[in-house]
């Protein structure tokens, strides 16, 4: 009898200790379900931010140089459709002659030397090419090194660049070829810029320029009404017409008597 009370003892207990260890096995298994909503939420913000940036996202292998993930932005940079664009590899999408270029940037920035890569030539799936600078980041997925890179397309910027650079030599060429003296002055007092009729008229090289001051070609009875336009022209006021003397290059170079040479000065630094 005692032996039959025991071994019912012994089972109720081991029932309890599974009933406890199903308990365990539930909560358990109710955390591992709420981690693994979370990092698919996770995933599905993370995708979202992914694909919804204006930037091309790229994530390259640095060892097979095979591209491993892209956005949409950059599939549609380069005229892919990303299963096709992930089955490529970095020369694929950049010109050949520019690969050395290129490759000197990723190993700089594998090197942590830079972070943001310039003027950086992409290649589209059509043959026409783009410049980008690229952003990087180093990663480590698994065993293997991978690169983070993030495209932005410098297209327009450059377009509107190489305008202001043609509208500058335009009126450069326009400043180069009158008569007028013109000078541009910085708020110093040294010169940005003065043309050919201003080194022909006053005598001073361009070897000399950088020495000089506008304070240094102004005569001294000419000095003080000279300071005071300077400053009024520096704190931003439009002055239409003034008149200067100025000290041309044998007067500055020789005690002798001084020939002087009479100027208009420019409105504006």
């Amino acid at each position: 009898m005692d032996e039959k009370r025991r071994g019912r003892a012994q089972l109720l207990k081991e029932i309890e200790e599974l009933r406890e260890q199903i308990k365990k096995l539930k909560k358990s298994e109710a955390a591992r379900k709420k981690t693994t909503k979370r990092l698919a939420e996770s995933e599905q913000i993370f995708r979202i931010i992914f694909d919804s940036a204006m930037d091309g996202i790229l994530v390259a292998n640095l060892e097979t140089k095979k591209l491993h993930i892209a956005n949409n932005a950059l599939c549609q940079m380069l005229g892919y459709p990303r299963d096709e664009l992930l089955s490529l590899s970095i020369p694929d999408i950049h010109p050949e002659e520019a690969m050395p270029y290129v490759n000197e940037q990723i190993k700089k920035q594998t090197k942590g030397e830079i972070s943001l890569a310039k003027d950086i030539p992409v290649k589209r799936k059509d043959g026409s090419i783009f410049y980008a600078d690229v952003n990087s980041a180093i990663l480590d997925i698994g065993d293997s090194p991978f690169i983070l890179g993030v495209f932005r397309d410098i297209s327009e910027q450059k377009k509107a660049l190489e305008a202001l650079q043609k509208s500058e030599e335009k009126y450069r060429d326009l400043f180069e070829n009158i008569n007028d003296l013109v000078q541009s002055v910085r708020p110093d007092g040294s010169f940005a810029y003065v043309n050919r009729s201003w080194h022909e008229t006053l005598g001073y090289t361009a070897e000399e320029l950088p020495r000089l001051t506008l304070f240094d070609i102004i005569h001294p009875d000419n000095m003080e009404y000279c300071k005071r336009l300077f400053e009024r022209v520096m704190s931003g006021e439009n002055i239409q017409h003034a008149e200067a003397k100025f000290i041309t290059c044998l007067l500055y170079t020789s005690p002798s008597p001084r020939d002087l040479s009479t100027s208009r000065m420019p409105s504006s630094a």
